[in-house]
């Protein structure tokens, strides 16, 4: 949630003293950004539930000018991991509604996103991941298409869970 001056610091330096003092400073940095990632997830899963259109929705679109920025794209995957379907997290900066896009194994986010480029001030990223940035009062029109978009072009294959297994161990008997 910091910048990463302070890692580029604990790697360069030769005083270890210094080096654990660091280590330990981001070690607390870690700890609050894993409980801010936690807070945000939990409302933004209160959001869902609480919102009864989202249950056929084949997007997720949440926006809380609160939310820290640092942390979304982490909220976006976890909120993939529970409900998956492709997903776009903001938060408000510098006027700007901004955020972060996750997709689902197999569904090109970046061509869903692409499809509402009219509605964006810019936006990056490739088929399972983007990030982007609008205008506040153009999130409604985006959420709406942006869930069109995705409708059309995703399959129920797509919309189920994969586990992907690399070796399989037996028990030995």
């Amino acid at each position: 949630m910091e910048t990463g001056g302070r890692a580029v610091e604990l790697l360069i330096s030769s005083d270890p003293k210094l080096a654990y003092g660091i280590s330990k400073e981001i070690d607390n940095y870690n700890i609050e950004r894993r409980n801010v990632d936690r807070l945000i997830t939990t409302e933004a899963m209160r959001m869902i539930s609480d919102d009864k259109r989202t249950s056929n929705a084949r997007t997720t679109v949440l926006f809380n000018p609160s939310w820290k920025k640092g942390v979304i794209g982490i909220v976006a995957s976890r909120l993939i991991e529970t409900y998956y379907r492709p997903t776009v997290v903001l938060t408000e900066s510098n006027g700007f509604a901004t955020g972060s896009a996750r997709s689902v194994q197999g569904y090109d986010l970046y061509q869903a996103i692409e499809s509402c480029s009219d509605l964006l001030e810019s936006f990056g990223g490739h088929m399972f991941a983007a990030g982007l940035t609008l205008k506040k009062e153009n999130i409604g029109p985006f959420k709406e298409r942006f869930e069109q978009y995705v409708s059309r072009t995703i399959t129920e294959d797509q919309l189920q869970p994969r586990i992907f297994i690399d070796a399989e161990l037996s028990s030995g008997k």
